[in-house]
């Protein structure tokens, strides 16, 4: 029984057994392949190796054992057994020549066991695929419509029957065919692919994550051109709920469904995030087409069109190209080569690049932030918080209530008014080599400021009068300044008197009058006062 063997059952009921050893079985003679004879109904057994079993006609019994073997059903209503190993399980159906299926018609049981299985199945006979749980990642290859039976996660479409796929509820990975395919995961965290990988393997396929969060890629070939021609598909992606991520095609459209949910990498697609905090990465492509009669080049734009319902989470498109919020979205960010961002009417937070950028608020209570390169940020209408981190920058407050903070370089602030209102208020310089010049503003410029701290990143300066302090405040009329070692205050010509040294929340400051004017400076801080 050991050994690599070779057995033809012939015609017959036959019981062939391979022993140990890479064997092949065969149930049905071979010596006359041209003549058809009845077959008889055959027990085949690979044993321990890597076995190769073929039942031919009748209605058979194979046994994988142990290695990884190929067990082919061929006609009539066969059971597969895997058994352990890396077995592949062929229901009798599986191939096409010349658009025909070739094979049986009838019902097959195949049971993979432990180890990475694959069925291929072709009929559509209901072949029943047994699979115990944790017993390996199976993989179905169908070339007619199939759901997935339990405890088997990959299928795969082949041939030009299939259309339709369906997973359940494990981590299925589900690829489509040349077919105009309706692919659906179930539940699990899925990944769909279209598998187009042929130029002509444009279908309009739809694909639907179900539940669990799951990605979902539309053509591969969505940016082909066929000669002088420029193609797309015509794909439908539904995330349904979980936290999806979907790649559109030109041409496509995607709803991200509920959930936290990624739309990536789509070109003129109409893409729709749903309920929950979608990020959205939108880019423009400028292609050369051709005119089909008299071969003129042109170029054709490609953008993206997005659309947000109202009231459905916090939403962040990264764009690569200059860029404007639609209604419903929140957030903005710029990447590659854009360099202008403008907001929307509700609270945006906008963000730069490493280029010198032009951030737009408009209307809503919005941050601006400004990162690397010389930026313009511009509040417009509301509250707004502006931040420029490195570069000279100028930053434009406009109307409402806003916060300007310069950062690093040489930041021009802009601003119709300042004020803190009630209570202790502080203007903070964040950065380094920030110069605060008091002596510029007009009068009431900056008002219900009680501190200003110049701590920043690095070393910082305020320069200022008694009549400057005076107008920060209208209730104390006292003024303190925070800061550390490097950092300088300069008031000349003021008629300061000192007052020696006073100490609050555990830090030491000189105090200085002038009339009514009292101004506290942390002793760390270099001081140019008279």
């Amino acid at each position: 029984m050991g050994g690599n063997d070779t057995l033809n059952g012939g015609i017959g009921d036959d019981y062939l057994a391979g022993g140990s050893g890479n064997d092949n079985l065969f149930g049905e003679a071979k010596d006359n392949p041209d003549i058809f004879v009845p077959r008889g109904n055959d027990t085949l057994d690979g044993g321990i190796g890597n076995d190769g079993l073929s039942g031919g006609d009748g209605n058979d019994v194979m046994y994988g054992g142990v290695g990884n073997d190929g067990l082919g059903g061929n006609d009539g209503s066969d059971i597969l057994y895997g058994g352990d190993g890396n077995d592949t399980l062929n229901a009798g159906t599986t191939y096409v020549e010349y658009n025909y299926y070739l094979g049986d018609s009838t019902s097959d049981f195949l049971y993979g066991g432990d180890g990475y299985d694959t069925y291929i199945v072709g009929d559509q006979f209901d072949d029943e695929i047994i699979e115990a749980a944790n017993a390996g990642i199976d993989t179905v290859i169908a070339y007619t419509n199939y759901q997935l039976t339990a405890n088997v996660e990959n299928l795969i479409l082949r041939g030009n029957r299939a259309t339709t796929a369906i997973g359940n509820n494990l981590n299925n990975t589900i690829t489509g065919n040349s077919n105009s395919n309706t692919l659906i995961g179930g539940g699990g965290n899925d990944i769909i692919n279209v598998g187009n990988d042929i130029p002509t393997s444009l279908g309009e396929d739809i694909l639907y994550g179900g539940d669990g969060n799951d990605t979902l890629y539309s053509s591969s070939y969505s940016r082909l051109f066929n000669g002088n021609y420029y193609s797309q598909d015509e794909d439908t992606l539904y995330g349904g709920s979980g936290d999806d991520v979907l790649y559109p095609a030109i041409g496509c459209v995607a709803y991200g469904g509920s959930g936290n949910d990624t739309l990536s990498g789509a070109l003129q697609s109409g893409n729709v995030g749903g309920v929950g905090d979608d990020t959205y990465f939108v880019g423009r492509e400028i292609v050369t087409a051709y005119d089909p009669f008299n071969g003129v080049p042109y170029d054709v734009v490609i953008t993206v069109g997005i659309t947000e319902e109202a009231n459905a989470g916090i939403d962040t498109v990264y764009a690569s190209y200059d860029y404007t919020l639609f209604n419903n979205f929140e957030n903005l960010v710029l990447t590659h080569d854009a360099t202008i961002g403008n907001g929307n009417s509700v609270n945006n937070t906008l963000t730069g690049n490493s280029l010198n950028n032009v951030l737009d608020g408009k209307a809503g209570n919005d941050t601006l932030i400004g990162l690397a390169g010389n930026d313009t940020l511009i509040g417009g209408e509301g509250n707004d918080i502006l931040t420029s981190k490195q570069g000279n920058d100028r930053l434009i407050g406009g109307k409402g209530i806003d916060e300007l903070y310069g950062g690093a370089g040489n930041d021009t602030l802009s601003f119709k008014r300042l004020d803190g209102g009630g209570s202790t208020d502080t203007l903070a310089v964040d950065g380094s080599g920030v110069f605060v010049d008091l002596t510029t503003l007009p009068n009431n410029r900056i008002q219900g400021i009680e501190i200003i701290d110049l701590t920043g990143t690095g070393n910082n300066s305020l320069k200022l009068t008694r009549l400057d302090l005076l107008d920060l405040s209208n209730t104390t009329n006292q003024l303190i300044v925070n800061g550390n070692a490097g950092d300088a205050v300069t008031s000349t010509r003021q008629r300061w008197l000192s007052g020696g040294t006073t100490t609050l929340n555990g830090i030491l400051y000189d105090c200085y009058t002038s009339g009514a004017a009292t101004l506290l400076v942390d002793a760390d801080i270099t001081q140019t006062i008279s």
